[in-house]
């Protein structure tokens, strides 16, 4: 893998970021949750420059064998699963999640939570960073060492290193792990491209456009991408307060232009910004030989990248993939070059082999990865680097969610989410697991009003009776599930005097969820407790 100077001093000796395309899967589920049970429909097409492809064998039979569905043999439009789940969510896409059903004779509470992908071991994940951050500096220590070593003020320099460089990457290695976990866990708006082809079913005509008031655009409430741009800004602040960046030097660097490398004024300013570093940050002085001689080998790209090569390969490190390289190639035989760029390498060079061992054996492919998908994602460009979901939950009818991080719809009578999600099989060395959950409140209007002549208990109030009734005790569940069924809108009085076994005291006094019951069928508070002594 080609490494590639990114920013002076740091990035050129990590491992390179390659957008080679944007092809990518769009994973379309469509659920319900009736009983407890969750009914599942799930459509996976692969995109490519915006067209539909085939999805590969190996994908469609991971989320085959989720739906006890036969398996494929090879690679095939866009294809649909449904199925049916109790208790836990299938591992379709990649993750887990529970769908938690509590009932009572008057409604029920339902939540769904549901992750995908990404890795929930924050400790593994920093620490991963700060190993590989250690490990830069110890690349980075040697190999100036090996070039300038023998220069004098050459401890000033090996002093920044251990002494700021280092604990300031780890810092920043950080604050982009939080800015990556920073957004809404997926945004609850669906783009208007998906709009109709996500939220109607085939035999319904498409509803017209949402008002233009009502879209994320034009609603204050909703910025999806805010805590990544706190971030960005607080990183900025960061290197502003430390002495890499200046006032001046800031709208260079968030220039494009300042990353050409055809354009000499680019290359003077990069140069500029890391002479002014070193000074400020080193105490070399402008015109010192060993400040001359580092910029001067920095700016020479195929230069710096011999020299790191020939320092590499004095490590132990290398000696030893070098060795495990070597051993390998006597057992196989050299194959030929596939191409004309391949000429005068194999599959089997040991020195490439050992080479690539030692920058892989860094840790930094996940961590720059990491880096960059942050940096991307927080500016919508999830193609490359992120496979596609879309998700919308139906509500039963008139029912609203009482929590949910998507976006509750009305007119639809749907919880929506949409976004990126890390690609299947990746490392996902900066991810946390993307979570989507709603909880909501689904009444027995039948029996309720059959009993009480109309609805009494929903949304959050249901909610609350529903907690307080599964707390119960199985005997004082059947108990109050007996009295129940004998209580109407003209006899809610009884409630009043109404004890569980084993207790003195009313349960009307004890519970205050039975006096908000109370309040809901007779329509008015319930009277003063001097007023029901018994």
């Amino acid at each position: 893998m080609k490494r590639q100077a990114i920013l002076p001093m740091v990035l050129f000796i990590t491992l390179p970021l390659l957008l080679t395309g944007c092809p990518h899967e769009r994973y379309t589920l469509d659920m319900s949750i009736r009983k407890g049970v969750l009914h599942r429909k799930l459509t996976v097409e692969h995109t490519e420059n915006r067209k539909s492809g085939v999805v590969s064998a190996e994908e469609l039979n991971i989320i085959a064998k989720a739906y006890n569905h036969k398996p494929y043999t090879k690679d095939m439009p866009p294809q649909t699963f449904t199925g049916k789940f109790t208790g836990e969510t299938p591992d379709d896409i990649g993750g887990d999640g529970s769908v938690l059903y509590y009932e009572s004779a008057l409604g029920s509470v339902i939540a769904y939570v549901e992750t995908f992908r990404g890795s929930d071991d924050v400790f593994a994940q920093l620490d991963m960073r700060m190993k590989a951050i250690e490990k830069v500096a110890k690349l980075l220590r040697g190999w100036l060492k090996h070039e300038f070593g023998a220069m004098e003020d050459f401890d000033k320099l090996d002093r920044f290193v251990v002494t700021q460089l280092e604990p300031d990457l780890k810092s920043m290695a950080i604050y982009v792990w939080m800015m990556v976990n920073s957004q809404k866990e997926l945004s609850p708006h669906l783009p208007e491209s998906l709009q109709t082809a996500t939220t109607q079913s085939p035999t319904t005509k498409p509803k017209p456009p949402q008002p233009a008031s009502d879209s994320a655009e034009n609603n204050p409430r909703y910025d999806d991408d805010h805590p990544k741009k706190v971030f960005v800004v607080r990183m900025l602040h960061y290197l502003l307060k430390r002495n890499y960046l200046t006032e001046g030097s800031l709208p260079h660097l968030l220039s494009q232009d300042m990353w050409d490398d055809d354009d000499p004024d680019a290359m003077a300013r990069r140069e500029k910004l890391l002479r002014r570093i070193l000074i400020k940050k080193a105490g070399l002085k402008d015109g010192n030989p060993l400040l001359d001689a580092v910029i001067k080998l920095i700016f020479d790209l195929e230069a710096l990248r011999k020299s790191i090569d020939d320092f590499i390969k004095t490590t132990p490190e290398y000696k030893k993939f070098l060795k495990e390289a070597q051993a390998r190639a006597a057992t196989q035989p050299a194959t030929k070059p596939s191409t004309e760029a391949d000429e005068g390498t194999s599959s089997t060079d040991p020195e490439s082999e050992a080479m690539n061992a030692y920058w892989n054996s860094l840790g930094l492919s996940p961590l720059v990865s990491a880096l960059f998908t942050g940096i991307y994602s927080s500016t919508g460009i999830y193609s490359s680097l992120y496979d596609e979901l879309v998700i919308k939950l139906t509500l039963p009818s008139g029912v609203e969610p009482l929590e949910t991080n998507g976006k509750g719809d009305p007119k639809t009578g749907q919880i929506q989410w949409y976004g990126g999600i890390p690609k299947r099989g990746e490392p996902y060395p900066g991810h946390l697991p993307i979570l989507c959950y709603a909880f909501w409140a689904e009444p027995n209007e039948t029996t309720q009003k059959k009993q009480f002549g109309k609805l009494i208990l929903k949304g959050e109030d249901l909610r609350d009776y529903v907690g307080w009734y599964k707390g119960l005790s199985p005997a004082a569940a059947k108990q109050w599930d007996t009295f129940l069924s004998s209580l109407t809108a003209e006899n809610i009085d009884k409630l009043l005097k109404f004890r569980f076994e084993g207790e003195e005291t009313s349960a009307f006094r004890e519970h205050s969820e039975l006096a908000d019951f109370y309040t809901s069928v007779r329509g008015k508070e319930p009277p003063p407790e001097k007023e029901n002594k018994d």
